[in-house]
């Protein structure tokens, strides 16, 4: 049996008017009437439902009381772990009925909450997959380790963010005494040392102590009934039993009121704007209802807030649209938030002055008219009669309310839940500010390093406590960690880890986040980013310096100009090795030194470009060098072919102009464009850096600061990737006239002085290449790059000759397979589309795909990763990375391609490597 009452319910709203508090009753029309039943079943879960006619589904949520707020420092992390992986357990038993209904799981500060839409026939049997996944949490280890590696890497990357460091700094002050209650609260160093069974542990108390009938609630709302739902609800959740199972989770509770170091902090970055200073100020006495009421009245357009503050000369604040309030509430507490972006304030002022200004008119603006304060109420009130309209947003309001709520009747919800909505017509405007005016709000500066440096002493004769990427967050603090640590023995003492001490292989995600972690990046007064990479006992450090521009910074006429500058650049360095290379869009310097050198080597290379020469003897050495390289590549029959190609895709464009056969004579730069051209390189706009090695991240921003610190931006640095243009596909079949060239590896005094003699054949066994046009999104470039090698290695083992594969980027979304000196193309064609086929069916055979699939993985990371064996392949990946948009994008690659299933594979297979390519390319001469 069940116990329980049923409330019936009119949804009302209560208007305020300007002069005086009146509530008027507005009863909603009959079919629109929404009743509310609750049910408590023997084992404790209780169920609320409201039936809905006009909806022709179900809306289900499930709440656990098993959010931020119920961490503990050493399991931050692991309530939203069991949130990600709570539908795991039931797959198999509900035939993927999560999926089918699009399970939406999200972990809050006070819960977990699983919502689903579904189908009213479909109710029970979502009910079933509920209870195995409530009544039997047993997680897969694979399952568990997916996710596990998935969030050390999200939190090492958010730890390192722009975001994760004003998030952590901000919650760790305000909510000194428990910081670690929230998402920001994750201790990455601590996380990322979990193992799988030590997760699995953890996990498992979670399951018996939070995720238990009584401290859950189940909430459903649409075209169902309440005796339905509550025969349904009997069935499915009797194996769903109470717990007397005590958690190891309870560890000895933690304070931390070290980070309790007053009210006013400035945040300092190198990240943030030099321009604008970013003022947060947050109030933190008010109760939601009054938060509620002074967010809504501030945000106005007409609100005193916004116009008085906008129009402060000291402020400068550009405009009202700079400004903002927010009512945040979390773990119980509400805060109102106010933010502003503020311009640098005069000689004469200072940026504590600012805020100081800021908070003062805040105080100011918050005494309300009694018509503004109306305003407000009313404008709340309504927002919540829109919503409570639509049974579907009721059942979301209910379960956001429940985890908050204290109650023993049904009433007792009921009414404890009108009372959060309807308190607010109860409000008084003089009691609001009031308490505005006698609180000491937290103040927020978010200040670029150079700007706090020029004005560090009115900071401090302020008040303000400096905050940088030293004592963000509360984990920074050495005493809170070594707490969480004993926490973490204390919790799983006992727990055994045989599993991972012995680890043969490491999988791609334990790669990434012991890679991910060791990259840190900034940007030079000047604007050049910097990414270095620790490799801690390599002995040596790799320097690559990307230069922007490439081979399209050339003039059409002197296509080898920006080639012979940065080869130039590299010999006049002196240093040891240093290497030159030019592409599309951009040139490298490369050179690897010991560490001792490093920062004479960047002195060295800052020196060459400020104050070196270029003499006509090594101009003429140059030349020479740069002729020879080009007659090299016109000598490959594959690279002929290629600039044939993409000359013709690129046609009327810039880069089309790059890959146009030329006569080195015709197109060579002149002594006088060197010396003009060398003058160029002093943009800081052009530069960017990828350090790796046995460096540590402080030491290489401080060396490159000191050198390259002197340049000054000349012009905005652009971004290549939105002025590249696309290819433009047409024919499907290209023949190109190919030039057979003699080349030689012998010294000029040893070669023969003339061609050997060529005897006439009707058999030209010329390249072969087959062309495809790659994905938009970066990720699938990467399985796309994977399925081309794949079938190129295939080939490779059918054809006399050889077969390769050359990958896609977001920048050049081309790809093509290249078959070497091939007898006949159809041939080529007749054995691309065997193997092709052949692939795809693997995919999609159950008992072949595993293998399948650990092949293209294991061969297409062999292929790249190769590179991560040495300080310099590393640096190689990093700017290629950086030029893709993100310096750790080679990273994201493998974890993405490692994480690829089979289905992923034969869906971009199927549609981007067609039977057909998008064009075929042979010789003129062959068959």
């Amino acid at each position: 049996m069940l116990s329980g009452k049923k409330i019936t319910s009119l949804i009302s709203a209560a208007l305020i008017s300007a002069s005086l508090f009146a509530q008027k009753s507005i009863v909603l029309a009959e079919n629109n009437e929404l009743s509310l039943d609750i049910f408590t079943l023997k084992n404790g879960l209780t169920i609320f439902v409201i039936p809905d006619k006009t909806s022709a589904l179900v809306t289900a949520e499930l709440v656990c009381k098993a959010g931020f707020s119920s961490q503990t420092p050493s399991t931050c992390g692991f309530f939203s772990m069991y949130s990600r992986l709570f539908s795991e357990t039931a797959q198999k038993e509900a035939q993927n009925l999560f999926e089918l209904v699009n399970l939406q799981a999200e972990c809050r500060a006070q819960s977990s909450n699983f919502r689903a839409t579904l189908p009213p026939e479909e109710t029970a049997h979502y009910f079933n997959a509920l209870s195995a996944s409530l009544s039997k949490p047993v997680f897969e280890d694979k399952k568990i380790k997916a996710v596990l590696d998935q969030m050390k890497a999200e939190s090492q990357y958010y730890a390192s963010s722009t975001a994760g460091f004003i998030n952590s700094s901000i919650d760790s002050r305000v909510f000194y005494r428990e910081p670690w209650k929230h998402d920001s609260g994750i201790y990455p160093a601590l996380f990322s040392e979990y193992s799988l069974s030590q997760a699995r542990t953890i996990l498992n108390n979670i399951g018996a102590t939070y995720y238990t009938p009584e401290n859950c609630a189940l909430f459903v709302s649409g075209n169902v009934n309440a005796e339905q739902i509550h025969e349904a609800a009997e069935k499915s959740f009797s194996t769903w039993k109470r717990t007397g199972r005590k958690s190891s989770l309870n560890a000895t509770p933690l304070t931390a009121p070290s980070l309790n170091e007053g009210r006013k902090f400035v945040l300092v970055s190198d990240d943030f704007s030099r321009e604008m200073t970013q003022i947060i100020v947050q109030f933190t006495s008010l109760n939601k209802t009054k938060c509620d009421i002074l967010s809504a009245a501030m945000n106005r357009e007409d609100s005193g807030y916004r116009t008085k503050l906008s129009s402060e000369e000291s402020l400068c604040i550009r405009g009202a649209d700079y400004l903002a309030a927010a009512s945040a509430q979390i773990n119980g507490y509400s805060r109102l938030i106010l933010q502003s972006l503020m311009e640098d304030p005069s000689v004469q002022n200072s940026i504590p002055s600012q805020a100081e200004t800021f908070v003062q008119l805040v105080k100011e603006t918050a005494r309300l008219s009694r018509n503004d304060f109306a305003k407000a109420q009313n404008e709340i009130l309504m927002k919540f009669r829109l919503k409570s309209g639509n049974s579907r947003n009721l059942t979301e309001l209910f379960a956001s309310y429940w985890p908050e709520a204290n109650w023993t009747t049904p009433e007792e919800f009921y009414s404890g839940f009108q009372d959060t909505v309807y308190r607010v017509q109860y409000e008084n405007e003089n009691t609001i500010a009031d308490m505005i005016d006698e609180e000491d709000p937290y103040v927020f500066l978010l200040v670029n390093t150079t700007k706090y440096k020029a004005q560090e002493k009115a900071f401090e004769e302020s008040g303000y406590v400096k905050i940088d990427g030293k004592n963000s967050s509360w984990w920074k603090q050495e005493m809170l960690a070594e707490k969480a640590k004993a926490e973490k023995k204390q919790i799983l003492k006992g727990t055994k880890d045989v599993k991972s001490k012995v680890v043969k292989a490491k999988p791609a995600e334990y790669f990434y986040v012991n890679s991910i972690k060791t990259i840190r990046e900034t940007k030079l007064e000047n604007g050049i980013p910097v990414s270095v990479k620790t490799n801690r006992g390599s002995q040596t450090v790799c320097v690559s310096v990307a230069i922007n521009g490439g081979m399209m910074a050339s003039p059409v006429k002197e296509k080898n100009l920006r080639t012979i500058l940065v080869a130039a650049l590299a010999k006049n360095s002196g240093i040891y090795g240093a290497a030159a290379l030019t592409k599309e869009t951009v040139s490298y310097v490369t050179y690897e030194v010991i560490k001792e050198d490093f920062e004479k080597s960047l002195e060295k290379l800052a020196n060459a470009l400020v104050y070196g020469d270029l003499k006509p003897i090594q101009a003429d050495r140059l030349f020479a060098d740069e002729n020879y390289r080009i007659l090299m590549e016109n000598a490959d029959l594959g690279s002929q072919m290629k600039r044939n190609v993409f000359a013709y895709l690129y046609r009327d464009t810039k880069p089309g102009q790059i890959y146009r056969d030329y006569d080195n004579k015709n197109n060579s730069a002149s002594y006088q464009s060197l010396l003009t051209g060398y003058t160029e390189f002093l943009d800081a706009s052009l530069y960017s850096f990828a350090i790796c090695g046995d460096i540590e991240s402080d030491r290489a921003f401080s060396a490159v600061e000191k050198s390259f610190g002197i340049l000054k931006e000349q012009k905005p640095r652009e971004d290549l990737r939105k002025d590249y243009p696309k290819p433009a596909w047409k024919n499907k079949e290209r023949r190109v006239q190919l030039r057979h060239l003699y080349s030689s590896d012998l010294p000029p005094e040893l070669a023969p002085k003339e061609s050997p003699l060529l005897v006439p054949t009707k058999e030209f066994l010329d390249p072969v290449q087959l062309y495809f046009s790659a994905p938009e999104n970066s990720m699938d470039i990467e399985k796309f790059n994977a399925l081309l090698m794949e079938i190129s290695s295939r080939i490779d083992r059918e054809i006399e000759s050889y077969c390769r594969s050359y990958g896609a980027s977001p920048l050049i979304p081309i790809g093509y397979i290249h078959g070497n000196k091939i007898k006949k193309t159809e041939d080529f064609m007749k054995l691309y589309r065997k193997l092709r086929q052949e692939l795809l069916e693997e995919l999609a055979d159950k008992k072949k795909r595993i293998k399948t699939v650990r092949t293209i993985k294991s061969r297409y990371e062999i292929s790249i990763l190769e590179k991560t064996s040495t300080n310099q392949g590393t640096a190689e990946l990093m700017q290629q990375s950086i030029l893709n948009g993100n310096t750790g994008n080679y990273l994201s690659s493998y974890l993405e391609i490692e994480n690829s299933t089979a289905k992923n594979f034969y869906d971009i297979l199927l549609e981007y490597i067609p039977e057909e390519p998008l064009m075929k390319v042979h010789s003129v001469d062959g068959k």
